[in-house]
């Protein structure tokens, strides 16, 4: 789900960004620094679990 919302969060952002939409830049920066992360670990946990994987 993170990805996803990571991949709309970007969307939105640059749309926000084409109409100089500053304050919406600017709010949706925290919640891009939340999913951002949040996608991190997600990605970080897949990639631990196909390494067990091919060394089980």
């Amino acid at each position: 789900m993170s990805l996803r919302e990571w991949l709309d969060l970007g969307a939105t952002l640059r749309a926000a960004q084409a109409r100089l939409d500053l304050r919406t830049v600017a709010d949706l920066g925290a919640r891009r620094a939340r999913v951002e992360g949040r996608v991190i670990a997600d990605l970080t946990a897949h990639l631990a679990a196909l390494e067990e994987r091919t060394h089980a």
